[in-house]
Parts: structure tokens; C-alpha cells; sequence
């Protein structure tokens, strides 16, 4: 279970069931990834030392779900700017909603 509010543990998109796990650190500093083999979003708490605040870490939860998005969407090459707009049309909206 993931302790960040709005961050699930787990989802199911296209039939497939994804994991969402939360670690410390992920290798080259990375925010977050996606593994289409496993069906897993990896999420990092800290990046070059610094912790991430919650915003930052939901940002970056709808940056990979993107991906996901992408994946089953028959991209086999991610876009990365695609896919930083998404996170960030979505977390203009869940923050702005009334």
C-alpha cells in the first residue's frame, strides 16, 4: 500500500493488473519508470539527495501512467514530452477542480 494520497497501489488499464511501488532511489536519479514487462510504475521518494514533495511525486505517477497509456496504445518508442503534458494537463485538473 502506497501512503501517498492519490498514488494507488495497484490498477488495472487494458485488462492488464499494474503495481505501483515507492523506493528511496532509482538508478541515474530518476523520478519515476514504467516496465511493460512486469506492468510496473516505479516511483522515487528522492532524486540527487533531495526528497520530493507529494506534488512532485504525483506528477511524476501520471507521468508514468502515460507511458502506460502510450504502451497499449501500440507505441513501442516512449514520448517523453507527450507524456509530460499529460501529467501535467492532469494535475492542473485534479488540483483546479471544485
Amino acid at each position: 500500500m502506497n501512503l501517498i494520497k492519490g498514488i494507488p497501489s495497484s490498477f488495472t488499464v487494458y485488462n492488464h493488473p499494474h503495481t505501483v511501488v515507492i523506493v528511496d532511489k532509482l538508478e541515474d536519479d530518476n523520478y519515476g519508470e514504467y516496465s511493460d514487462s512486469t506492468c510496473t510504475i516505479t516511483l522515487a521518494r528522492t532524486i540527487f539527495g533531495h526528497e520530493l514533495s507529494t506534488e512532485q511525486m504525483l506528477n511524476s505517477f501520471e507521468h508514468e501512467l502515460a507511458h502506460v497509456y502510450q504502451f497499449f496504445n501500440g507505441n513501442s518508442k516512449y514520448d517523453e514530452k507527450e507524456a509530460q503534458s499529460l501529467a501535467n494537463f492532469r494535475r492542473e485538473f485534479e488540483v483546479s477542480k471544485q
